[in-house]
């Protein structure tokens, strides 16, 4: 029996609003979402052998985990060579594809600073099953070999995508992430033959938050902003996107969610205050929920009110089945109070967080809380569902107005040109259409652990 398996709700249902004065939400602290990345270091001078370091785990496991009574009771953890065997040993498997153990100073430098090992690169399955870049980062190995957006990738380091797939060997694919390790990509690129090149893994900078669009459409002006991840470095990155489009005096916007795997649930409520501006200031933006040890650290997150926030009633989410955990949760969390429309796919379905501790050198983040919104609605493991499909066309670039996801989210958003509350926006394709009816993409590389967090090679 799950401790704390909430029903599935979809998006929109009428359920009583938990933010009147007095009841759950109303004798709740208010406070800071706990996130993704470490936020406690434990006493360095703690005992940090494998016995000891297994017996702290499986005691705090039994207190915070949020799936703490499936938790098997004869575990011994002194049975396992190590904190991460023995953390996939207890983890609830049929719902947690989460928790995990990484180096501490890997997991620093990508929440603190937004750097990574690797090659700069997010891949997929395209709707026709071909795999193809979907991303690279500029300066990163990928992108100084000219990969670019749309170029098929056939094999990698000798072993074709259909075996690596097959066999799910993605955490594996590229070998070690180490400086200089090697690794040979079979490519084709854009009306070109296949050809292998070598590339060499080292430290690059990943993207948080892409420099924002204005796009003009019969005398509208339409923000776009693509946000690839929630780390340290996305709250300049928002500050600066928001004094732009603010200063453009945008009428709607077209935010970019589509590869962003989640990260710190802070900075994606000061994304959604940006967004709903001075009307949501002080309403509930979620609430955390612990399991049944811990509810004195369940608390509610509120909008707040900043420079350049641009109060929209409505806005556009390009999402796909990469947009995972506090991509949703901005969704999730506006729902209640402006209409949000999902383009392109449906989400990722990770209606779940952690708080991660820090010891002897390595990380533990174990799912430890859930989230629901103003409306207690959650539950969402089965991903939130769009408004609008829409194709991310892979042959064109990401920003692009023409690229088919942005086109059908600016399509929504003109088809109520001036977001009257009782008029319904519209998509381009009528369901039960025959272009409506096309197969949707294949499932795309199942990742794990920090690998999903950060979504790129």
């Amino acid at each position: 029996m799950v401790l704390v398996a909430p029903k599935k709700i979809t998006r929109r249902a009428s359920l009583p609003r938990l933010v009147a004065a007095g009841g759950l939400w109303g004798s709740l602290l208010v406070a800071t979402l706990p996130g993704c990345a470490p936020e406690e270091t434990l006493n360095p001078r703690v005992d940090c052998s494998t016995s000891a370091m297994n017996q702290r785990l499986l005691r705090r496991m039994h207190e915070t985990y949020l799936w703490n009574k499936e938790i098997p009771a004869d575990v011994d953890p002194l049975a396992y060579d190590s904190p991460a065997a023995l953390l996939d040993a207890i983890v609830y498997s049929e719902r947690d594809l989460w928790s995990h153990i990484s180096p501490a100073a890997t997991v620093s430098a990508y929440y603190g600073e937004g750097k990574s090992m690797g090659l700069g690169v997010r891949w997929k399955f395209d709707a026709d099953g071909a795999f193809r870049i979907a991303m690279t980062y500029e300066g990163a190995p990928a992108a100084e070999a000219g990969l670019l957006r749309g170029d098929e990738v056939l094999a990698i380091n000798g072993v074709d995508i259909e075996t690596i797939d097959a066999e799910g060997r993605w955490g594996s694919a590229t070998g070690e992430d180490a400086e200089g390790v090697a690794v040979e990509l079979r490519v084709r690129r854009a009306g070109g033959e296949p050809e292998t090149i070598t590339l060499h893994k080292r430290v690059y900078t990943l993207l948080s938050v892409a420099a924002p669009k204005i796009f003009e459409v019969g005398g509208r002006k339409i923000g776009y902003l693509l946000v690839d991840r929630f780390i340290t470095p996305t709250y300049a990155g928002l500050r600066s996107a928001f004094a732009v489009l603010d200063e453009a005096q945008v009428q709607d916007l077209i935010l970019d969610l589509r590869y962003n795997g989640g990260g710190l649930t802070e900075a994606s409520r000061v994304l959604a205050s940006f967004i709903g501006g001075k009307p949501l200031d002080g309403r509930a933006y979620s609430l955390t929920l612990h399991n049944d040890q811990q509810r004195s650290e369940d608390a509610i997150a509120r909008f707040s009110i900043a420079e350049n926030q641009l109060s929209l009633p409505r806005l556009a989410v390009i999402t796909t089945g990469s947009s995972a955990s506090a991509s949703e949760l901005v969704i999730n969390g506006l729902d209640p109070w402006i209409r949000v429309g999902l383009i392109g796919a449906t989400t990722y379905g990770k209606p779940v967080g952690s708080r991660a501790y820090t010891e002897c050198e390595m990380t533990v983040s174990a799912i430890t809380f859930r989230t629901v919104n103003a409306d207690g609605d959650g539950g969402y493991f089965d991903g939130l569902p769009v408004d609008c499909a829409a194709e991310d066309q892979l042959g064109a670039q990401l920003g692009d107005p023409a690229e088919a996801s942005i086109a059908e989210a600016i399509h929504w958003l003109t088809s109520n040109v001036d977001g009257e509350p009782g008029v319904v926006e519209s998509c381009s394709v009528t369901a039960g259409s025959s272009a409506a009816l096309r197969p949707p993409p294949r499932r795309q590389p199942q990742l794990r652990g920090f690998l999903l967090e950060v979504g790129a090679f």
